[in-house]
């Protein structure tokens, strides 16, 4: 399965989605905040998924720059509950996916592939 890189600063979602991906047989980093992500970003993730706003837009924004220049190849895949603040935006075009939250663990497994 995959390597996966979590990145939400909500600590309750943060937990759910953990158990749910690992439960799914997934090996999974979580990061609280952007610091933390790129801390926890290397060579052995194979796929990002994250919270746009953490806890603001401009910091979901400026994760996907730097992941997508350290790896064009990774997987990244967007959540948020704030959809209007990404589409049109240049960053939507560096991603993978991306879904309005809420959303279910099967789309978010769909969504890995």
């Amino acid at each position: 399965m995959s390597r996966i890189l979590l990145v939400e600063d909500d600590p309750d979602q943060l937990s759910i989605r953990k158990l749910m991906l690992e439960a799914a047989g997934h090996t999974v980093a979580a990061a609280d905040s952007a610091e933390t992500a790129i801390a926890a970003f290397g060579a052995g993730v194979d796929a990002v998924v994250m919270d746009l706003r953490l806890p603001h837009t401009e910091n979901g924004l400026e994760l996907i720059r730097r992941f997508r220049g350290v790896s064009p190849r990774v997987r990244i895949i967007v959540l948020s509950g704030w959809m209007p603040d990404f589409s049109g935006l240049p960053e939507a075009g560096l991603v993978s996916a991306w879904a309005a939250k809420p959303v279910s663990s099967r789309k978010l497994l769909e969504l890995l592939g």
